[in-house]
């Protein structure tokens, strides 16, 4: 049995027509007994695309537009795309500027009725876009990407940091079976930089870090091999 939550009886309607709406599922047994859940219709799997004009000028001081945006226009979502001192609230907004100006680490976040996701790519200083990654779900991390170098087996490149949340000590420990040259940095919630350490190439890396001096909140860490980001940002909780 499938009703609305509000008084509407009409259950009929596209997959546009009823993104948003929270619905009532309630299921009967063979004794009587019912079990009634709430269930929130949304697009599961937002496409969010940027490009960059003049990609095969590595002048950093010629002026480049990047472009981004989110393909699927949700019922009553907001969009925030975040740099380090730049913003747009737009669902597909562009930036024009310099690449020197343009590189940088961004951050969009969707809210719809309060489930939020983030997704985060990467521009560097010679032109190179990386593609945007979800790195964070309503309150976790979000899910693997499959069919992507997101998967991480026992045999593959894989970074773990405890004890999470932390006050003021975090081990970050880096398996690293290909012996890449690794670099790690912290970033907080907006795409700042907060902190940046060359690991080296070791199979095995043990990186201790004294957390203490960040304010409390979400932080990610981002594993960058051979000089590029590969893999999906790390979260943790500083108490």
């Amino acid at each position: 049995q499938l009703t609305y939550a509000t008084t509407s009886t009409d259950n009929s309607g596209t997959n546009a027509d009823l993104q948003g709406l929270r619905f009532r599922v309630t299921g009967i047994d063979s004794m009587g007994c019912a079990r009634t859940v709430s269930h929130d219709v949304r697009i599961v799997n937002p496409v969010v695309n940027v490009s960059l004009s003049n990609a095969n000028i590595f002048n950093p001081n010629a002026n480049r537009t990047l472009s981004m945006s989110q393909t699927q226009n949700f019922a009553g979502a907001t969009y925030s795309w975040t740099t380090l001192g730049w913003s747009s609230s737009n669902r597909i907004t562009s930036r024009n500027a310099p690449l020197a100006t343009l590189a940088g680490s961004y951050l969009l976040r969707i809210n719809q009725n309060g489930c939020e996701r983030f997704y985060q790519f990467e521009l560097s200083i010679t032109g190179k876009l990386g593609r945007p990654v979800e790195v964070f779900r309503n309150g976790n991390m979000a899910p693997p990407q499959q069919g992507s170098n997101m998967e991480r087996s026992e045999s593959e490149f894989k970074i773990k940091a405890y004890p999470v949340p932390s006050l003021n000590d975090m081990t970050i420990e880096v398996t690293n079976p290909q012996k890449d040259y690794v670099t790690l940095s912290i970033v907080d919630m907006t795409g700042r930089v907060i902190y940046e350490v060359n690991a080296g190439d070791e199979e095995k890396i043990t990186l201790p870090m004294d957390v203490s001096p960040l304010s409390k909140g979400q932080y990610f860490i981002r594993s960058y091999r051979n000089g590029d980001l590969r893999d999906k940002p790390l979260s943790f909780m500083k108490q």
